[in-house]
């Protein structure tokens, strides 16, 4: 059998639509509708990030990718889960960004690590998505950093671009499941975009209006295999304005130490 007939009989065993299986795979319906017709060919990540969000068992995942005219190499395995020293010295480069945002993330986007600005940051957002401590989630579920948005989150198409990629590129499929969830909320598809270096964040925030620059740093470090599953996001002041927001909220003050992002910062903005 040919991958497109393939595919649609996967899909119509598990009763998704071509709309649903865009979703949840990170791609458009459109585009699954011209690999079921024949008329576009998967490529191997593609094809395992419709097994997987059809929850294809592995012979299955091997059997498409035949189909699809790519040879049935396993899945590539995730890196070791990092250890307490590696995690200790992410942290300490965490530390350093402060009273700056910043983020440690493993393959499938869970935090492991953060520094204290980037609790003052998540300290308003609803539980629903704080539940799970997933990047993803937290950035773009509705009550997340989303809802602080001061326009229609231009950012939101870059980092879903980034988590597209990312599930289709990692075996395990928690991230392609959160994704799903993601764009069933927001109603969209996930859509390539230009990469950038930094990627500007606009928020409208209690204690201030702040312009954030976000970038995303893959680690590599020699003889530490746990650390090229790691990525470190930092979110950078834009401007002196945003700088003046986040030093003010990180200042002790006589009541408390440094207050949280969504609480009201005394003086003017």
């Amino acid at each position: 059998m040919s991958f497109g007939p393939a595919l649609r009989t996967w899909r119509t065993r598990r009763g998704l639509s071509q709309e649903r299986l865009a979703l949840a795979a990170g791609t458009v319906a459109r585009h699954v509708s011209r690999l079921e017709t024949g008329r576009a060919q998967p490529s191997p990540g593609m094809v395992r990030a419709l097994a997987g969000a059809l929850t294809v068992p592995p012979r299955g995942v091997e059997e498409l990718l035949v189909a699809a005219g790519h040879a049935p190499h396993p899945a590539p395995s995730s890196p070791p889960a990092a250890g307490p020293a590696l995690l200790a010295a992410v942290r300490r480069v965490l530390d350093a960004h402060e009273p700056y945002p910043a983020f440690a993330l493993d393959p499938v986007w869970d935090v492991v690590a953060r520094n204290t600005a980037a609790g003052r940051l998540l300290a308003g957002l609803a539980p629903d998505a704080l539940a799970g401590g997933n990047a993803l989630r937290l950035a773009l579920h509705p009550g997340g950093l989303v809802r602080y948005a001061a326009d229609d989150a231009p950012w939101a198409a870059a980092l879903l671009a980034r988590a597209a990629d990312q599930a289709a590129h990692v075996p395990d499929g928690r991230l392609a499941g959160v994704l799903a969830d993601v764009l069933t909320a927001r109603g969209t598809a996930a859509a390539d975009v230009p990469a950038d270096v930094a990627v500007p964040v606009r928020l409208r925030l209690p204690v201030g209006d702040v312009t954030l620059l976000a970038v995303s740093t893959r680690l590599a470090v020699p003889g530490e295999p746990a650390a090229a599953g790691l990525t470190i996001d930092t979110f950078l002041p834009a401007d002196a304005r945003t700088q003046r927001v986040l030093e003010r909220t990180a200042a002790p003050t006589s009541a408390r130490q440094a207050r949280p992002f969504s609480a009201a910062a005394a003086g003017p903005r």
